[in-house]
């Protein structure tokens, strides 16, 4: 007989419907606020779940600043279409790590510094001496190849300098600087070493006075560093090496200085003479003669300089013969930058020549009427104008006022008595001789 607790065995009827009849139990209040503050907390989890999730996903999202360009790595690979791998300045999408990570490089132009690689080794009590101070102190032993170090020049001299390197990486090679390099140290490392074998092969192309001087040119340092980093595909490109301290070995710095200490009395010299000459010029042949602001001779200089270097059987000595014979005569010389007179001594010496010239034809002028007059009497009547000539000579002769001088000598002294009359004498007396022929002095 089977037990009414045997679960194999069919339920009744009856019993179904005693369980349905019984009255409904009252829900738990503690079980109830259990219940609801779970919901709750669920659905706190999933809304911060979601934002989460939101967060990861835009954190692929990068910014690119001003001067500044990016390169997208796929599991450490460049990805994007070829021309289209580089991003500038901007907001950019991407995926989350660690799918994808963003290389950011600047390509604004940064500077290092070789303050040592070519320069002496100082000491720490040196450090504020200069070069000179330290040649005067007696340090002038041998370099030391393992601290001290020296460029050489294309003269066998051996030299010393400071220097700062500028490079930048191009937009266009930031894809070629991300493969190859990527750590700015190692940038700037690889720079430092390229700028250094270009200073080495420059420097053996200048003098060791010219680089000393800060004449050299450098150009030939940058382009071969270039070739260096262009050669490994760095992406890296020097703009400019710049000489900030060039110094030779204190060894020669005393004689340095007295060879500095000579070419600058001797360039003194030159400026002195220089403005001596500059002076004398413009004090001989004014505004034409002087040179101009440029230290180039003065036209009227260059024309004399031209027509005395020019022998005398050419053609073209005539020629500027006669420009010169013509700016002298008009006391200006006509160029294409335009007109410049002639002044000083030389224009001085012209009028006085000039004015001379003129006395000397109005004197010859006023002779030759003084002449005609006294042939036209003589013609009018011969007899009368010679007896009057005697007469006036006779007078002449006999004047107390010409011929009467009463000298007073030493007793004992040795005279020299000159011969020929004082001029405005014997001009007074044709004077007065024409008075009694009856002709005017005009």
């Amino acid at each position: 007989m089977a037990s009414p607790d045997d679960p194999t065995q069919p339920e009744s009827p009856d019993a179904n419907l005693a369980v349905d009849s019984a009255p409904p139990v009252a829900p738990d209040p503690a079980a109830q606020s259990l219940s609801d503050a779970l919901r709750v907390a669920f659905l706190l989890l999933k809304f911060v779940m979601v934002i989460l999730v939101v967060i990861y996903l835009v954190s692929g999202t990068f910014t690119v600043d001003q001067q500044q360009a990016a390169v997208k790595l796929r599991f450490g690979k460049i990805v994007g279409e070829p021309g289209q791998r580089v991003f500038g300045p901007g907001t950019h999408l991407g995926l989350p790590l660690p799918f994808e990570s963003r290389v950011i490089v600047t390509t604004a132009p940064q500077a290092i510094s070789l303050n040592s690689a070519f320069f002496f080794e100082r000491g720490v009590e040196d450090q504020t001496k200069t070069d000179d101070e330290l040649a005067q102190e007696g340090r002038t032993g041998p370099l030391n190849p393992l601290t001290d170090g020296y460029l050489i020049t294309g003269d066998a001299n051996i030299v010393h300098g400071t220097f700062r390197v500028t490079y930048r990486v191009p937009q266009e090679d930031v894809e070629t600087y991300v493969r190859t390099i990527r750590d700015p140290e190692h940038a700037q490392s690889i720079t430092r070493t390229a700028a250094e074998r270009g200073l080495v092969h420059a420097a053996a192309t200048v003098e060791a006075d010219d680089f000393i001087a800060g004449r050299a040119r450098l150009s030939a340092a940058t382009d071969h560093a270039n070739r260096t980093l262009t050669g490994l595909s760095t992406g890296i490109t020097i703009d400019r090496i710049e000489v900030i301290r060039p110094a030779m070995p204190i060894a020669a710095r005393a004689a340095y200085n007295q060879v500095n200490n000579a070419e600058a009395e001797r360039a003194k010299a030159i400026e002195e003479a220089e403005r001596d000459r500059a002076r004398t010029l413009q004090s001989a042949g004014g505004p034409a003669a002087a040179p101009r602001a440029d230290r180039r001779d003065g036209p009227l200089t260059q024309l004399i300089n031209a027509y005395e270097a020019t022998p005398r059987n050419d053609p073209g000595r005539v020629e500027l013969e006669n420009q010169l014979n013509q700016a002298l005569r008009q006391l200006s010389l006509e160029t294409e930058r335009g007109t410049f007179a002639i002044g000083g001594e030389a224009a001085l010496i012209i009028e006085q020549a000039q004015s001379l010239r003129t006395n000397r034809a109005e004197g010859v002028t006023r002779e030759a009427e003084r002449f005609r007059q006294l042939n036209t009497a003589y013609e009018a009547n011969p007899k009368l104008f010679r007896q009057r000539f005697l007469q006036a000579a006779r007078r002449n002769f006999f004047n107390p006022d010409n011929f009467n001088e009463t000298f007073y000598l030493p007793s004992g002294s040795e005279v020299y008595l000159e011969i020929n009359r004082d001029p405005r004498i014997a001009k007074e007396r044709e004077r007065r001789q024409a008075e009694d022929l009856g002709v005017a002095d005009r």
